[in-house]
């Protein structure tokens, strides 16, 4: 027999019917709208986090070949165009411009024309690109003659590669009466225009002109650079790319290399350390805040880590072999632990005016930082300087 007797309907549930009141139907349709305009909105702010660059200072990583010896840190967000645009710009001028830099004003042999075309071309007139010229013109314009120590800063490369002292005192002029007298020749060379100077034509026409004399001992001993941007190129490299980056209107840059030279472009309060030997090794004597725009050469005459292995060379006595050349002798002298020159304008002129202070402890006329028995001397009223080591003195000269 069937569940329900025939005739009857089938069992169902009693419904009940209760109607919404008209304003709780708006007030959902309008919590629905609002859900979903919240939903838009975040996934708007979320795209455009991933899509729009952060603002303020950033390290610019430079494609192309180069060094890594040079660094761009940069202030975006302060131009009028968009901050995506702006980091495509200051990409390519900085990779661009750094990449050019380095290899025209280069003493080895590559693809481009550099400075070793120019030397290995004496009594020729060679054209150059736009960098190398302009870097010529702002060396031979400080009247240096540091330039033409090519075939000794060749020496002292090899100096500082070497792994042993027995190695390292073959190419050092303290140590080996052959460097000496090697030294002595290039160093009178060097110093006389008749025999070595570059004649700058206009137009990027450069001509290196060379002495017979000269002439015949760089062939007698297979000498072809010549000339050398030496201890200061990286500083000369930094002029190049602040150039570039000034012509395309990005302002907003600090540059430094790993050698102490630093260049600001724009405002603002930027910081440099002063180091100094100790018998253990180097310590901050102190540390100093300076305004931009402004030139930095910061030079040392002691290894502080790694990074300093082919920039050196320590014999196993302690004595140390700095990257600092007395241009009256070709010698490797430096004459005190430190130095920090200030500057405005051209940061290969400051690294110039450094070397030779240096060198020579001459200080007379420079904005400078520098530590001495205890006691750190600043002679730029502009620069403040704090952090002083403990027991350590500040005077103000």
């Amino acid at each position: 027999m069937s569940r329900y007797a025939r005739g009857k309907e089938p069992y169902a549930p009693k419904m009940e019917h209760v109607e919404v009141p008209e304003s709780h139907v708006k007030l959902r349709a309008i919590l629905f709208v609002l859900a979903i305009l919240l939903a838009v909105v975040a996934f708007g702010y979320g795209l455009n986090s991933l899509l729009t660059p952060e603002t303020g200072w950033k390290a610019v990583e430079a494609s192309g070949s180069n060094s890594g010896e040079i660094t761009l840190q940069y202030n975006y967000g302060a131009g009028a165009q968009g901050t995506a645009a702006e980091r495509r710009q200051v990409s390519d001028v900085y990779s661009t411009a750094l990449t050019q830099a380095e290899q025209q004003l280069s003493q080895a042999g590559n693809n481009t024309v550099s400075l070793y075309t120019v030397s290995t071309n004496p009594n020729q007139t060679v054209t150059v690109e736009p960098i190398l010229y302009r870097a010529l013109e702002r060396f031979c314009a400080t009247g240096s003659r540091a330039i033409y120590y090519g075939p000794l800063y060749s020496r002292y490369y090899a100096l500082f590669a070497s792994q042993y002292d027995e190695a390292a005192a073959e190419y050092d002029p303290a140590r080996s009466s052959d460097a000496g007298a090697f030294a002595a020749q290039i160093a009178a060379f060097a110093q006389n225009p008749d025999q070595i100077d570059l004649e700058l034509l206009g137009e990027n026409q450069v001509r290196l002109n060379v002495g017979k004399e000269y002439l015949a001992y760089a062939r007698e001993n297979e000498l072809d650079t010549l000339l050398d941007f030496g201890f200061v190129k990286n500083a000369f490299v930094i002029d190049a790319v602040a150039d570039a980056l000034t012509d395309a209107g990005l302002t907003g840059a600090v540059l430094t290399s790993t050698d102490g030279f630093s260049r600001s472009l724009c405002r603002g309060s930027f910081g440099v350390n002063l180091l100094e030997a100790t018998d253990s090794g180097c310590r901050q004597a102190a540390a100093a805040a300076y305004n931009g725009p402004r030139s930095v050469a910061a030079l040392r005459a002691f290894p502080v880590d790694s990074g300093d292995a082919l920039r050196f060379y320590t014999y196993e006595d302690g004595t140390v072999c700095p990257p600092v050349l007395d241009e009256t002798t070709g010698l490797l002298t430096a004459a005190n632990d430190n130095l920090v020159l200030f500057g405005d304008g051209s940061l290969g002129d400051l690294a110039l005016q450094a070397m030779q202070a240096l060198s020579h402890w001459d200080l007379e006329g420079l904005s400078c930082l520098y530590s001495r028995e205890n006691a750190v001397y600043c002679t730029d009223e502009t620069v403040e300087v704090s952090q002083l080591f403990a027991g350590v003195t500040l005077i103000r000269e």
